[in-house]
Formats: structure tokens, C-alpha cells, sequence
């Protein structure tokens, strides 16, 4: 291993979002969302001298229970996972706002104001490959010339909305829920 960072941070774009949940009897419907938050591109990330790309195929999931944060802070959690995939190339993550938090509301209520939430993947880095510049390789059915940095393992740990994010070619949506509230 080189001097490269241990944690990594992609993004994606929210599509659309409908922030308003219906009620469910007297207990309102938890918001959910989905997104697809790596598309499996190349991407230019703090910290790392080239840019860099995760082998989805190396991506180990612990759970489909992961939690949702904002800004990656441990203290700003919005809700979890209830599902997560890889789907077409693509990290594709299902859940449910279950947080009673500001950070959670913030979420929401700026969703409904259509902010355009991005989300961030965080991954610890368990191996990586330098891919030197004249070089190329394939990474999630694509080829990737370098000089460029693969993420050949790495371990899923949580995901985050956050203002700003590095893959441009993914999506987010909060959307209303019809399942009940559990207590």
C-alpha cells in the first residue's frame, strides 16, 4: 500500500424527490428513499493524487443494514438501508428515513424545497492497484486507461446526503411512503 487514504467518499445526484409523507391512521409513513450511489465511474477524489475507480466486484457488503448520514458524521444520522445491491454495474441502496433527528429533517424538509441533494459512499480501502499512465484496465465492464487508482477491495460502510459529490452519473430520490410506521 502507498500513502493513499484508507477511506473513500463517492456521490451521486438526486433525479427527484417528494419530501411530503401521507399519513398511515394517526402515524405518519416514514419517507424512503432509493439511489444509485455509484454508478462505477472514474472519479477525482480528495486526497488521492489520481483519480479513482471502485471494482464493484470487490466491494464487500457487511449488511443490508447500513446507515444513512449526513455529511458522513456519525452524529447526523437520517435513517438506514433496507436493501442493497449491485444492479447493472451500479451500487444501488433502498431504505427508509428512520431517524428522528434535525440532520433527517433537514433531509426532508430541503428535499421538499427541491434542494439537490447529492450522496456520498463511504468505503474503507482493504486493497488497491496503480494503473500507470499508457496502461488501461477493465473496472465494472468498462475500460479505464491510466494513470488512474483501482480499488480492487474495500468494505461498504455508511452513505450520506451530502451538497456536493464526486459521481455525477448517479441518482437519489426521497420519495413518500405507503408502509406504516413501526414503533
Amino acid at each position: 500500500m502507498s500513502d493513499q487514504p484508507t477511506i473513500l467518499a463517492f456521490a451521486c445526484s438526486p433525479e427527484w424527490i417528494q419530501a411530503n409523507a401521507p399519513t398511515d391512521g394517526d402515524k405518519p409513513a416514514l419517507p424512503r428513499f432509493s439511489m444509485i450511489g455509484y454508478s462505477g465511474a472514474v472519479m477525482q477524489l480528495a486526497g488521492w493524487r489520481h483519480p479513482v475507480v471502485i471494482d464493484l466486484a470487490g466491494l464487500h457488503i457487511p449488511s443490508p443494514r447500513r446507515p444513512i448520514r449526513l455529511g458522513h458524521d456519525p452524529m447526523l444520522g437520517v435513517g438506514h438501508t433496507e436493501s442493497i445491491a449491485i444492479e447493472d454495474g451500479k451500487l444501488v441502496a433502498r431504505g427508509v428515513v428512520s431517524r428522528d433527528t434535525a440532520a433527517a429533517r433537514e433531509v426532508v424538509v430541503s428535499a421538499g424545497r427541491n434542494f439537490p441533494w447529492q450522496c456520498s459512499v463511504g468505503c474503507s480501502v482493504v486493497e488497491h492497484e496503480f494503473i500507470r499512465d499508457g496502461a488501461g484496465a477493465i473496472v465494472n465492464g468498462r475500460e479505464v486507461q491510466g494513470p488512474v487508482n483501482i480499488v480492487r477491495r474495500s468494505v461498504l460502510g455508511e452513505i450520506s446526503f451530502v451538497d456536493l459529490g464526486a459521481d455525477g452519473n448517479t441518482s437519489a430520490a426521497i420519495t413518500a411512503s405507503t408502509h406504516p410506521q413501526t414503533s
